[in-house]
């Protein structure tokens, strides 16, 4: 992946993939690719989100958490794992849902 993320484009690939964009996105594009080597993004983050925040449903097909939703929900997680000095949970969550 490394090796894909960081293999020179073409002069020609550029322009192709920049000619219905606006000079800004190309600006930031050469600016990302002056600054040397690019990092891989968050493997982790993606591989807990389909492990652990993706569901399959019959008649619904694929459902994912939104980023929002599972950092909530991790958050929720720490919150219940927190005990006090006296070894008893502490209160205080809130459960909010829309839509």
């Amino acid at each position: 992946m490394l090796a894909i993320k960081n293999r020179q484009l073409y002069c020609e690939q550029i322009q192709t993939l920049f000619k219905q964009r606006s000079p800004a996105d190309l600006d930031w594009y050469q600016t990302q690719i002056a600054g040397g080597e690019q990092a891989l993004g968050r493997q982790d983050r993606l591989l807990e989100m389909i492990r652990f925040f993706t569901l399959v449903d019959k008649k619904a097909g694929k459902i994912v958490a939104r980023y929002q939703q599972v950092f909530g929900i991790k958050r929720l997680l720490e919150r219940i794992a927190q005990r006090g000095n006296n070894g008893v949970r502490e209160g205080g969550l809130i459960w909010h849902t829309t839509g």
